[in-house]
């Protein structure tokens, strides 16, 4: 298979916006746009060894989280190391994390190891004190009282999302599609939502998404441009939606009707 393929195939399997650089004869580097929680992009790179073709991010993922003195070695935090590593079809070579493509399978290998590095990546909130945000909980409330069409909260898509990694925080029913609103608070959240409107594109659910950040200011841009890039709507602060939010869910509904 050439570079060209290869890239469709990234592309077909999840997002437009993967990109692919030579590095030398069978060596190139895959850009994406899913980062760390400081806006550094993955490292991944697609080499061939052998007959084999295969992923790696060549140490980068442990050494980055490393920098904040973080430990995947010990206790509750291995053992989720070691369960992403075997639940997207990875292996830990000495700390560079690597996966094959089976049957040139090229883009679905992609979607697993960048759902892996996302997985791994996230447990630095393991290591992090967490305070809980009451903007979900008004989020929501307000959506109850405000928003006067037919909805459901925590959505998941069974058929497509047997296992539920890709919740939408509130479906609303419109006549031939349906509408995602996404609270995006924190950075973890932010890239969820990226990769869930990727993924349920990817699987044909039609629908329009609006994004409601809690507070722009505390992302790095990288990230609110990860947000932006998947979704059909932002809103850059919850004051502002709810200004706009109702009107925006009636005149959809009026032009689906």
């Amino acid at each position: 298979m050439n570079a060209n393929n290869i890239l469709k195939e990234f592309k077909d399997k999840v997002c437009e916006q993967i990109r692919v650089k030579s590095l030398g004869k069978n060596r190139y580097v895959v850009l994406t746009p899913f980062t760390f929680e400081d806006g550094d992009l993955f490292k991944i790179v697609l080499q061939k060894d052998g007959d084999t073709w295969y992923l790696t991010d060549e140490g980068h993922t442990l050494m980055h989280l490393s920098y904040d003195e973080f430990e995947i070695d010990t206790g509750r935090r291995n053992e989720l190391f070691l369960q992403a590593i075997k639940r997207y079809y990875m292996e830990d070579d000495d700390g560079e994390i690597k996966i094959k493509i089976e049957n040139n399978e090229f883009g679905n290998a992609l979607y697993s190891y960048i759902q892996g590095l996302m997985r791994i990546a996230d447990l630095e909130y393991t290591a992090k004190p967490t305070v809980a945000s009451l903007f979900m909980e008004d989020f929501k409330k307000y959506l109850k009282e405000k928003i006067r069409q037919e909805k459901e909260f925590d959505y998941e898509y069974q058929k497509h999302d047997p296992n539920g990694y890709y919740p939408v925080d509130c479906r609303v029913i419109v006549p031939k599609t349906s509408i995602h609103i996404f609270g995006a608070t924190h950075e973890k959240k932010c890239k969820n939502i990226a990769i869930s409107c990727y993924y349920l594109r990817d699987r044909g659910v039609k629908f329009f998404s609006i994004a409601v950040f809690e507070n722009q200011e505390e992302l790095h841009p990288k990230v609110i441009n990860q947000v932006n890039d998947a979704i059909d709507k932002p809103f850059s602060s919850f004051d502002y939606a709810k200004k706009r939010l109702p009107e925006l869910i009636d005149d959809l509904f009026t032009a689906q009707s």
